[in-house]
């Protein structure tokens, strides 16, 4: 019943949805923009929860298939976007025969009411290559989204699971992915001319700050089987760094464990500020 509900839902706030997304057009605008960082022009791409198909569309796939659980959402982006392909499906009964070089999961795992099969069921659209590109609300946000939606400037949301980054990572370990990349995204997801700009590029680099920001990303790759695993390899990571002092204790902790051991290894390049300083106090 409840899925049913869920489906009844977003069938019904279809209609609205494009018109909630030129309210927010800024935060939409932000994630295409993350997302497009990520993911090469020309990929195949399959979205999970596209909704209308604006994203999808925004990513210029060289294949795109995007699946939603509802036929309404389907039918405008089939509208929209008829040189995209958009099927009415469930993504915890994901039934495709294409194996896609990115997956798209754009604020939507929260909504999902068994995250591991679901996760599990992605490997069959998976190369070895494959990336899973996963984007989420921060659960501290949780309290500000309820109260935009009481004032009428956000859309009105189904009741989801807020999950913390580290359920979801661990999630993905026990779908059998692994991480290989997460950060934080928009500092402040509204458009301030100017003070929106200048704390979502600079301030929010800071590490506190980092932590609150209204988005995070995860990156995941299917695990390579074992057997084919050196364990004697190890990994360098070369970081050219020059007035990026407020970024090197975040870089330094947002890589992951590669092979036996990772060696990370920063050039400086003559900075004016206290970057070399910052280098040798993380190390």
């Amino acid at each position: 019943m409840h899925k049913n509900q869920k489906i009844d839902f977003f069938n019904s706030i279809a209609k609205d949805r494009d018109h909630w997304k030129k309210k927010n057009r800024y935060y939409y605008k932000k994630i295409t923009q993350l997302l497009k960082f990520i993911i090469p022009e020309g990929s195949s791409v399959l979205e999970i929860g596209c909704g209308t198909g604006d994203l999808l569309n925004d990513l210029k796939p060289g294949m795109g298939v995007g699946i939603d659980f509802s036929i309404n959402m389907i039918n405008i982006a089939k509208e929209k976007y008829p040189g995209l392909t958009f099927i009415e499906m469930d993504a915890e009964n994901l039934n495709l025969d294409y194996k896609f070089d990115y997956i798209v999961m754009s604020d939507i795992i929260g909504h999902l009411e068994d995250i591991q099969p679901a996760l599990e069921k992605l490997h069959h659209v998976c190369h070895p290559k494959t990336r899973v590109v996963i984007t989420y609300y921060n659960f501290l946000w949780e309290l500000s989204l309820k109260i935009g939606e009481k004032l009428k400037i956000k859309m009105k949301e189904f009741h989801q699971n807020w999950l913390s980054k580290y359920d979801i990572l661990n999630i993905l370990n026990l779908a059998n992915f692994e991480t290989i990349r997460m950060g934080a995204w928009l500092l402040l997801p509204v458009y301030i001319p100017i003070i929106s700009e200048f704390l979502n590029k600079y301030v929010s680099k800071f590490f506190l700050l980092h932590n609150l920001c209204f988005v995070n990303y995860m990156i995941a790759r299917p695990k390579p089987n074992e057997l084919l695993i050196n364990k004697n390899l190890s990994c360098s990571v070369i970081i050219p760094a020059r007035n990026e002092a407020e970024s090197v204790e975040l870089a330094v902790q947002e890589i992951p464990e590669m092979g036996k051991f990772t060696e990370i290894i920063f050039v400086e390049g003559h900075s004016k500020d206290n970057t070399l300083e910052e280098i040798k106090r993380v190390f």
